[in-house]
């Protein structure tokens, strides 16, 4: 594969945008986004990119990219 194949390949941010809303990237290595699983409107949904754990800190739901 060339280096113009890898970075034509979507990122997580990219692939999160495109399920969940309102995504904000954070400079430490999380994303945070409204919450799929109940009426948020405080992007409290935290989404970590190099493990893929998420967590709500309203609902309190968690898991991994796939739980999504």
């Amino acid at each position: 594969m060339r280096l113009q194949d890898l970075e034509s390949l979507p990122t997580p941010v990219d692939i999160l945008s495109a399920f969940l809303q309102s995504v904000q990237t954070l400079n430490n290595g999380w994303v945070n986004a409204l919450c799929p699983f109940h009426q948020d409107s405080s992007a409290s949904l935290s989404v970590n990119l190099s493990s893929g754990a998420w967590k709500c800190h309203a609902c309190d739901k968690t898991g991994k990219y796939s739980d999504l």
